[in-house]
C-alpha cells in the first residue's frame, strides 16, 4: 500500500493500515457543515469508527472524504484506511443524484438553454452519449443539455442547478429516480464518472462536487473504532490492534450493510476486552453506542459498536 505497512484481510483483497493524512488524495469536495458536524461527533465519541476506503496504489479516497476532512480539523496526523485494488471488479463506481423542486428545475433548464426531450430519451442520452446532464421532470417534457467534455464538467453543471436557491436538493441513489419522480420531485440526471475520472480528479486537484461518486465494494471493514489519540500520534500507530481485527473479522451474510454493499463487520477477540485499550469496556461507552444504533440493522446486531470496544451489546 504505497510503501505503508498494512494487515491483509485474507481472501478479501483488503488491507488495513494507517496512512499519513496528508498523503491521501481527495477526488471530491466536501460539505463544510457536514464535515464540522462529523468532527463534533468524532470528538465526542473519541474515535474514528469506520476506516476510509482508499485505492492501494494512489491513496485516493474512494469513500470517506468527510471523515478525512473531520480528522484534519481535529489535528489527526494519521487515518485508519482500508486499501483496495481500484482495478478490481469487486470495486465499482456509480453516481449520486439530486432530486429538487420542479419549479426551480424547470427555471434552471430553460435558463441554460436545455432542449425539451422525453424522459426516457433524456436518460438514454445521458447514459449512452454522455457526459451530459438532463433535468427529468415529474410531469410534462424533460430537458437535455448538450454533450460536454468530461464527467467532471457534467457534475459541475449539475451542481449549478441543484445548488440554486429554492432547489432544496435531496441526495438520492441512481436506482431511486422513479421514486423521486413519482413523489413530484424533479431529478438532475448526470453521467456517472469512471474510475479514470476519479483518479484524474485526485491527481489534478480539480475535484468533483460533494457526493458525486458512489463507490461500491465487495466487502468493507466497519466499526474499527480507532481512538483519536492514536491518530494524533507523531509516530506511525501500532498495527497490532489491526492484526487482531484481521484475525477476528467475520463476514455477516444477509446484512445489507452500509450503502448496499456486503459489509465486513470487524469484531474483537480477547474475550470482550477492547483491542485498543486492553481493558473491559465501560457502561457509558456501550450506552452511547445503543443511542447511536437505529433501524433494522442495529436490531439484528448483537455486537456493541462503542467508542473503544466490541463487547456484547447486552452487557
Amino acid at each position: 500500500m504505497s510503501g505503508l505497512r498494512a494487515v491483509e484481510l485474507s481472501g478479501l483483497g483488503i488491507r488495513l493500515g494507517f496512512a499519513p493524512l496528508g498523503a491521501l488524495r481527495q477526488h471530491e469536495e466536501v460539505f463544510a457543515d457536514a464535515a464540522r458536524s462529523l468532527a463534533l461527533a468524532m470528538e465526542s465519541e473519541g474515535v474514528l469508527l469506520d476506516p476510509l476506503m482508499v485505492d492501494s496504489s494512489t491513496l485516493t479516497v474512494l469513500d470517506g472524504a468527510h471523515r478525512a476532512s473531520a480528522l484534519a480539523s481535529l489535528g489527526a496526523r494519521w487515518a485508519a484506511v482500508a486499501a483496495v485494488d481500484y482495478g478490481s471488479p469487486e470495486v465499482s463506481v456509480g453516481r449520486w443524484l439530486r432530486a429538487i423542486d420542479p419549479g426551480a428545475a424547470r427555471e434552471a433548464a430553460l435558463s441554460l438553454g436545455m432542449a425539451e426531450e422525453g424522459p426516457e430519451a433524456a436518460r438514454s442520452a445521458v447514459d449512452s452519449h454522455g457526459p451530459r446532464v438532463a433535468v427529468l421532470m415529474p410531469g410534462g417534457p424533460s430537458y437535455l443539455g448538450p454533450a460536454l467534455g468530461s464527467a467532471l464538467e457534467a457534475h459541475r453543471l449539475a451542481r449549478s442547478i441543484w445548488a440554486r436557491p429554492g432547489s432544496h436538493p435531496e441526495l438520492i441513489p441512481d436506482d431511486e429516480v422513479g421514486r423521486a419522480l413519482e413523489s413530484g420531485r424533479a431529478v438532475i440526471y448526470v453521467s456517472a464518472p469512471s474510475k479514470l475520472d476519479v483518479l484524474r480528479a485526485a491527481s489534478s486537484g480539480e475535484l468533483f462536487p460533494p457526493r458525486s461518486t458512489r463507490h461500491r465494494f465487495g466487502a468493507r471493514p466497519l466499526g474499527l473504532g480507532v481512538p483519536l489519540g492514536v491518530l494524533r500520534s507523531d509516530s506511525e500507530p501500532d498495527l497490532s490492534p489491526l492484526e487482531e481485527a484481521a484475525r477476528s473479522a467475520v463476514l455477516q451474510p444477509g446484512d445489507e450493510g452500509h450503502r448496499g454493499e456486503r459489509p465486513l463487520i470487524v469484531r474483537w477477540a480477547a474475550r470482550g476486552r477492547c483491542a485498543w485499550w486492553r481493558r473491559w469496556p465501560s457502561r457509558a461507552r456501550c450506552a452511547a453506542t445503543r443511542r447511536r444504533a437505529t433501524g433494522p440493522r442495529a436490531a439484528r446486531s448483537r455486537w456493541c459498536r462503542a467508542a473503544s470496544c466490541r463487547a456484547w451489546s447486552s452487557r
